[in-house]
This record gives C-alpha cells, structure tokens and sequence, in this order.
C-alpha cells in the first residue's frame, strides 16, 4: 500500500484531502507542522509527502530541506495558495532544496492520485 503524507497548517483542507485519498485506499498521515511531519518520516516508511511550502516562518522550507537532507529518496511536492510573486519565490527555493515539483492550490485529491500513480516505484 502506498504512504502518503500530507503536511499543511490548514486543518480543514488536511481532511478533505487526507479524507478523498483514503476512499481510494491510500494510507494516509497527516501533520500541521515540521516536527510531526519528520516524526512520521523516522517512523515509518513514506513514499511521498506533499507539503504547504508557505507554512509559517519558513517552516514549509525548512520541512523541505530537513526530509531531502534526512530522507532524500522521498519524493516531496510542495504546495502553495500565496500570490503568484510570493509563490514563486518560495517554490523555486523549494526546488533548490530538492522538491519534485511544486503544486498550485487549490488541489483535490484526484490531483495527488495522478501523481503518485506516476511516480516509479519504490524498491
């Protein structure tokens, strides 16, 4: 089965998304912040995160940086809802720290199914 994680500070949109990928049978975790997100990450096994890179402080960057440093065959994929400006800025940071592709909110669940269905897989 393939491990999902969702990092983002909004609550709600965690749900629904974490909500529509298990329907499909996903195992799913879930954060709100940097240090849950890497205590799932040493916990177990994830195939991919997708991750608010505009989280407060920078935590979203630095959320980032810690799982390519610490986790680097993880594939992570940023999103962001920020102005067009403040979200370039921050996903072309993203990519420099070693996300596979940053993603534009809103985002549904169908979206991340696409994904991770085709990413290669993991051995």
């Amino acid at each position: 089965m393939t491990t999902i994680l969702i990092v983002d500070g909004d609550k709600e949109f965690v749900g629904i998304l974490s909500r529509g990928l298990r329907r499909q049978r996903y195992l799913v975790l879930t954060a709100n912040n940097r240090r849950d997100a890497i205590a799932h990450l040493e916990a177990e096994p994830v195939d991919v995160a997708f991750l608010d890179v505009m989280m407060a402080h920078r935590e979203g960057l630095e959320t980032v940086h810690e799982i390519k440093q610490r986790f680097p065959r993880t594939p992570v994929f940023t999103m962001s809802g920020g102005s067009i400006r403040e979200n370039f800025e921050f996903m072309v940071q993203a990519m420099e720290f070693g996300a596979t592709a940053g993603l534009r909110k809103p985002i549904d669940s169908s979206q991340v199914i696409a994904i991770v269905r085709s990413l290669p897989p993991r051995r």
